[in-house]
């Protein structure tokens, strides 16, 4: 929320709640409608809170004291959300380690890996990392709906990308590793001496991870001038599922696909990963440190969803983003399982959406190169929050189970979200008008006198009869004056 001070200025105006239960809580905030407002729907904002008994377990595995390692180290000890655990490989075992839980080991077998909900990895040693534990993060992935995330550094994440012993966890990411990236980067440069921008693709404003504010618009502001990239790491391209949120900003670090991968994320199998490419968003604290925290930590939290927040056991229902713009289809993935934890055998299940207390059913068809996932897709016709439900069925009679997902619909803002002249179009609108013809700006003297001159001029060939010329426009002016006279005078109004 935000007022609106004496001096113009737009405060924020911040609600604050400490809930004491656990469960799935709905907040709204309204606003009076004024007179005259012709939009209202945009007067009230709803926001869903699931508050969890459990922190978020993170695992964070960094291949040297970098400056990234310590402040985000420092900000998850500090969050009371999270629960962190940090092994630092070039340190010697006899070292004191970081965290909130302290761990004299790097988890290698099940039972110590998948009670972690994210594993962060800031360019880890290869040398210390094997393929079997490759293996067991890809289980505990796309199997269990843990979270992953791998951040590219100078000093080890060429070695661990092209190490073709780890690619069950190179298979994971959302990017395509390029086979010729030491050549890339001997071309650009190892290290460039002056920092390069981040550009952030509009489509991205609206993903969680990248919100700064609750405003879209602020949102982007806040993300203009973030810059500070001096060393990445370059990949071919985003894989076709991926969400790019980040890409290189300088005109040399492009390739056929476009500008150079930064930042990306994507669902695989019941979890999330995602990749960064460099190792530097910790000198974004000099633009105020909220920036470098708030990133960050829902970053976090938006890859350990899909263990926290995914479902029953039995199943999970996911949905490529949060928030959708009226108009756009939802696209519905769910993996099902029947009473044995076997992948649910049905050609398709019914799930139902709801909104503002109306609900409609769609189907969810079944994926035949992924055992136990299904598909399905609708189109929202209001804006607000949907309620997703699906009923698992129960082929022992019991109650069905019923799984939720919730996203948010909002109304497409383009013109405060792309504010930028399209020029093609209005050069092509012009055209297609009669005699149409687009101008520039420094062009606007000229047309006026492009304007053609439409007149007529009507010959009158008889003498033309002058009415107020008259002498019976007199007397009748002065007839109806004597009439209004006499009436005043008769009603006492003189």
């Amino acid at each position: 929320m935000a007022a609106a001070s004496g001096c113009g200025a737009v405060e924020p105006v911040t609600f604050e709640l400490r809930q004491d239960r656990v469960g799935r809580f709905v907040y709204t905030v309204e606003v009076p409608i004024v007179e005259g407002e012709t939009v209202v729907d945009d007067n009230s904002r709803q926001v869903t809170v699931n508050v969890i008994d459990a922190r978020t377990r993170v695992l964070l595995v960094s291949g040297g004291p970098s400056w990234e390692y310590r402040f985000l180290s420092r900000l998850l000890e500090r969050d009371d959300t999270f629960d962190v655990s940090c092994w630092l490989l070039s340190a010697d075992y006899t070292a004191v380690r970081d965290g909130n839980t302290i761990i004299d080991h790097l988890p290698a077998v099940a039972e110590e890996l998948f009670e972690y909900d994210v594993i962060v990895l800031l360019s880890p040693d290869p040398q210390a990392i094997d393929e079997s534990w490759c293996q067991l993060v890809d289980t505990m992935v796309t199997e269990h709906g843990g979270g992953l995330l791998f951040s590219a550094g100078r000093a080890f994440a060429p070695e661990f990308l092209r190490d073709r012993s780890l690619k069950p966890l190179h298979d994971l990411l959302p990017v395509t590793l390029d086979p010729e990236a030491d050549l890339v980067l001997n071309e650009i440069g190892h290290y460039q001496l002056t920092a390069s921008p981040v550009e952030i693709p509009e489509t991205a404003f609206g993903h969680p991870v990248m919100r700064l504010a609750d405003d879209p618009v602020a949102t982007k502001l806040l993300w203009q001038g973030i810059g500070d990239v001096y060393w990445h790491y370059p990949v071919l391209h985003e894989k076709p599922a991926a969400t790019v949120l980040m890409r290189h900003g300088n005109a040399r670090m492009r390739n056929s696909y476009g500008g150079h991968v930064l930042a990306a994320l994507q669902f695989v199998g019941a979890g999330r990963t995602g990749f960064i490419a460099f190792d530097g968003t910790w000198r974004w604290r000099r633009y105020g440190i909220e920036r470098f925290d708030r990133f960050w930590v829902q970053l976090v939290r938006h890859l350990a969803e899909g263990k926290l927040l995914g479902g029953v056991k039995r199943g999970m229902i996911l949905t490529d983003s949060e928030e959708y713009s009226l108009g756009s289809a939802v696209t519905v993935s769910a993996r099902l399982y029947d009473r044995q934890f076997k992948p649910l055998k049905r050609d398709q299940v019914e799930a139902r959406y709801s909104v503002d207390g109306e609900s409609a059913t769609f189907s969810l068809t079944s994926q035949p190169d992924r055992p136990g996932w299904f598909e399905g897709r609708f189109v929202p016709d209001r804006s607000g929050h949907y309620l997703v439900t699906l009923r698992l069925p129960d082929q022992l009679g019991d109650d069905p189970l019923e799984i939720k997902r919730e996203v948010h619909v909002v109304r497409p803002n383009i013109e405060i979200l792309r504010p930028q002249m399209d020029r093609a179009n209005l050069v092509a609108l012009a055209e297609e008008s009669q005699n149409g013809r687009y101008f520039e700006i420094d062009e606007a003297t000229a047309v006026p006198g492009l304007i053609p001159d439409l007149h007529e001029e009507i010959a009158v060939r008889s003498r033309p009869t002058m009415l107020w010329d008259n002498w019976m426009v007199l007397v009748l002016l002065l007839v109806l004056l004597s009439v209004e006279w006499g009436v005043r005078k008769w009603n006492r109004m003189l």
